[in-house]
């Protein structure tokens, strides 16, 4: 079992705020102007590495920085300024190959805190025993004083000053069990002390209502909140429920023809659009190694821009709704209110 040495995370001695106002967006090489994001991916992933501690399927590592730059930079040529990486701590995240893919392309990436799906991690991960407050220890330290680095056998073994700027937390197929409302609650702790938002992780479009239900009772307003995979299985009324409340809603199945067809989710949008909810929509691809062109997949990082928003057009959508999901909606989703 993996167990956090204490001297390496600084004790918060007090959480009470003292920051003056300022609106900004934490990325990999530093906090930027919410207006210099720019076209912006609000789910994906760029490297995902193999650890001893986890257990990820093959078909989701993506350790390759030279390919994983060619896909980023195809992203750039097609307009691309933002991508957010959503791989949390201990789950195969490598923040200092974020910071150079940053580096080498110019492209603006957030990296994220927060602990995925249980399953991704092996029986005895340091999690499963850690309460709340020290998770969201963890959660602070990394995004006001930088992330823990790379290491294949220990995911404590050094920090970096790179520091993160979302927190990412999951469910699975069981919902907010005992262990799952445990890190959602470290996560609100650790929001409300840094002004970082929480994007979450839903199992095939289940439980997003009851993530952001609980999220906002435990004290987090509901533009700080992004639910991620609702266009999975598409539930209308679930969606339209999660958007009422006023979260954002993250859809990352374009080109997932396994679960539906890219003319179906153009529907699901204009459908959307139709009800009011442009202010509330995130686009993003969720990459994969199956999805990389760059690793042998198919599609390729720049598909929203390049195949997918000229479907959108086609069908109607006019250009300041599409600028509002790439542009406008991810500036307020990622910013950080201190």
């Amino acid at each position: 079992m993996v167990s956090l040495p204490l001297s390496k995370i600084q004790t918060l001695k007090s959480r009470k705020s003292t920051r003056e106002l300022k609106i900004m967006v934490r990325t990999v090489l530093d906090d930027i102007d919410e207006g210099n994001l720019g076209i912006t991916y609000a789910h994906d992933h760029l490297i995902v590495r193999e650890t001893n501690y986890t257990s990820l399927e093959k078909r989701i590592l993506l350790d390759d920085i030279d390919k994983t730059e060619t896909e980023v930079m195809d992203f750039k040529q097609l307009g691309g300024n933002s991508i957010v990486d959503v791989q949390p701590f201990g789950a195969g995240r490598d923040v200092e190959a974020l910071k150079k893919i940053s580096e080498d392309t110019g492209i603006n990436i957030i990296a994220a805190t927060g602990l995925h799906k249980m399953e991704f991690y092996k029986d005895g991960f340091w999690s499963e025993n850690a309460d709340n407050n020290k998770i969201a220890d963890l959660f602070i330290d990394e995004i006001q004083n930088g992330a823990y680095s790379f290491d294949f056998n220990d995911p404590f073994i050094r920090k970096t000053s790179i520091k993160t700027g979302i927190i990412k937390i999951a469910t699975d197929e069981n919902g907010l069990t005992d262990y799952y409302r445990k890190i959602f609650k470290a996560a609100a702790i650790a929001s409300k002390e840094t002004g970082a938002s929480i994007i979450t992780h839903t199992e095939l479009s289940k439980f997003g209502i009851e993530q952001a239900e609980y999220l906002l009772k435990s004290g987090i307003e509901p533009e700080k909140i992004i639910i991620s995979h609702m266009d999975k299985k598409i539930n209308l009324d679930n969606i339209i429920t999660l958007a009422k409340i006023g979260v954002f809603l993250e859809f990352d199945s374009i080109a997932r023809y396994k679960y539906h067809s890219d003319e179906e989710e153009v529907k699901l949008i204009i459908e959307m659009l139709e009800n009011g909810f442009e202010d509330k929509l995130l686009l993003g691809m969720d990459s994969t190694r199956e999805r990389f062109l760059s690793y042998g997949g198919e599609f390729g990082l720049g598909y929203i821009i390049g195949k997918f928003i000229p479907m959108l057009k086609k069908a109607g959508v006019k250009e300041e709704q599409i600028r509002k999901m790439l542009i406008n909606n991810p500036k307020r989703a990622l910013r950080f209110n201190l």
